[in-house]
């Protein structure tokens, strides 16, 4: 039944927003209470107008530890999976409850939308079906995890429509301050044949290549970066040495080489430089709209935990991180969004 207001005093739209996350959450709290076969008195733990039940975190419990491969119930563990599926259930009515408040709530045909697309990946609706009960679920389990789902994925392009979009200039800006990132190192191609075991063999074959004016078969076509500041083994310390010491087209050698003798020749140099701004200018602007991005999601997400933490209240006995009663302290959680 849609809402009737007065004529004489219309509802603003976040009152709106509050009037539908009530009756939503109301709703939700039924359904809960009815799938688990609670009432009000078992009632462990409040999101705003939400209710969680013991029956439904023991439910929950059950489901994640299905869901888990390998896992098994084990004496000493059941309180660690019923935390977890309390704050599984509080994640999920505080994506459910954003995306009200931010107008973007999940309608009954998105979440039908879902399920269809959940029962089309099995074979059979009986496959489904018994999918959903090996792993402990209901439909009406299914459809609170699929609106989940699209609850986070509203709230991921919401965020990703609000980023800030990045200019040319500023682009240009980063490539200028921090140009030492940009340079490339001179990179020689060169001709090599190697394992001599004495000079004097490596200089006659070098005699011999001088007069054809080719290596032969046994030549190797390589390419070496100029390795800067980074250490060179000693075996090769000599031929990298020499190598970029070496004039292009000349027969360089005998060097020393992994305990054998080589000789070489550069054929071509390519120099070292600044990478101009036209070349790498797409990966700095992706790498700032990244950063970019990442900052927002930060912060939206420490919004959203302060706002939907305090809207939570937890019985004692199931005090978990993200109950207002918790005092202990915070420990890394996933990102609730999931998601790029």
């Amino acid at each position: 039944m849609r809402p009737t207001f007065s004529r004489r005093k219309a509802c603003p739209p976040a009152a709106l927003h509050r009037i539908w996350w009530a009756r939503f959450a109301a709703l939700a709290a039924v359904l809960l209470l009815a799938a688990c076969g609670g009432t009000p008195r078992d009632v462990v733990a409040r999101v705003r107008a939400s209710l969680i039940t013991r029956d439904s975190v023991e439910h929950w419990a059950s489901v994640l530890r299905l869901k888990s491969v390998g896992e098994t119930t084990r004496p000493g563990v059941h309180q660690a999976w019923q935390q977890q599926a309390l704050e599984h259930l509080l994640r999920a009515y505080w994506l459910l409850g954003e995306a009200a408040d931010r107008g973007t709530r999940v309608s009954d045909a998105e979440i039908a939308d879902g399920l269809t697309q959940q029962r089309q990946a099995s074979l059979t609706s009986q496959e489904f079906a018994d999918e959903l009960k090996s792993m402990g679920e209901s439909v009406a389990d299914a459809r609170f995890e699929i609106a989940t789902e699209i609850a986070a994925s509203k709230l991921r392009a919401m965020l990703a429509h609000a980023a800030p979009k990045l200019s040319q200039a500023e682009g240009a800006s980063y490539y200028h301050a921090h140009s030492a990132r940009f340079g490339r190192k001179e990179i020689r191609y060169f001709d090599i044949v190697e394992g001599f075991p004495s000079a004097a063999e490596a200089r006659r074959r070098m005699r011999i290549v001088a007069l054809r004016r080719s290596f032969g078969m046994n030549v190797l076509h390589e390419m070496l970066q100029a390795p800067g500041e980074v250490p060179v083994v000693s075996s090769k310390r000599a031929i990298v040495k020499a190598i970029f010491a070496a004039r292009p087209n000349t027969l360089e050698g005998p060097v020393m080489l992994n305990g054998l003798y080589a000789f070489f020749q550069v054929t071509r140099i390519m120099p070292g430089g600044l990478q101009p701004l036209s070349q790498v200018r797409s990966s700095i602007e992706a790498s700032l709209a990244s950063r970019v991005r990442q900052r927002a999601r930060a912060s939206f997400l420490e919004g959203w935990r302060s706002k939907w933490t305090a809207k939570t209240s937890c019985q004692a006995g199931f005090v978990v991180q993200g109950c207002r009663q918790f005092l202990g302290p915070s420990l890394p959680e996933a990102d609730p969004l999931g998601g790029r």
